[in-house]
């Protein structure tokens, strides 16, 4: 995983999955650098980044710090089912920090490390 450009990305995300963690732990799953964002551009302090899988889908990691929420959001054109699978292969997040996911089923592949 990598940190990508903000310009890498050239379509809208959409949410789809909120993580229930620690600043250290998202600092653990995403070792890539998440900075301060625009005061204005989220509903409280936040931190975030684009990130960039070895399997190539984008994800946008805006980590809320008075919640201690990540929401990680797709491309809008991504298949949510494939790109969450992707996700959950290359990044060790475990079934008792998804708070919330689009899908309606969360992949096997969760919590499975």
């Amino acid at each position: 995983m990598r940190r990508a450009q903000p310009q890498e990305l050239r379509e809208d995300a959409r949410p789809a999955l909120v993580l229930g963690i620690s600043e250290d732990r998202l600092e653990t799953l995403f070792p890539v650098g998440v900075t301060p964002l625009p005061p204005q551009s989220e509903p409280e302090p936040a931190k975030g980044a684009l990130v960039r899988l070895e399997s190539g889908q984008y994800i946008v990691v805006v980590y809320g710090t008075v919640t201690r929420r990540a929401t990680l959001s797709l491309p809008v054109s991504a298949n949510v089912h494939d790109a969450i699978e992707a996700l959950l292969r290359e990044v060790p997040i475990e079934t008792r920090e998804i708070l919330w996911t689009a899908e309606a089923d969360v992949p096997r592949h969760a919590g499975a490390r």
